[in-house]
């Protein structure tokens, strides 16, 4: 069995995301070893690619992130933005 996490929600609602990692580990959701730290920021390259290369790449990952999607239907693409083009 395989557990896929997206940073973006991790980021977003860490404590959701940890329990829901224990659970499925078979730990208890509750289970804290230490106090979070605020996790790092999200990495924003996107915003440094002109905008010729950001569509080509989309082009080229498109197929790629669409059959994520399929395997891993509890990612958030909106979160995406960089990578499906959305707003």
């Amino acid at each position: 069995q395989v557990r896929v996490l997206q940073f973006e929600q991790c980021v977003a609602d860490p404590i959701g995301s940890l329990a829901a990692t224990y659970e499925f580990l078979g730990v208890d959701p509750a289970y804290r070893a230490r106090p979070l730290e605020p996790p790092p920021a999200a990495p924003q390259a996107a915003e440094r690619l002109d905008p010729a290369t950001l569509d080509r790449l989309r082009g080229l990952y498109r197929d790629d992130v669409r059959a994520l999607a399929l395997l891993a239907p509890e990612l958030d693409l909106d979160l995406w933005t960089s990578a499906v083009g959305r707003p």
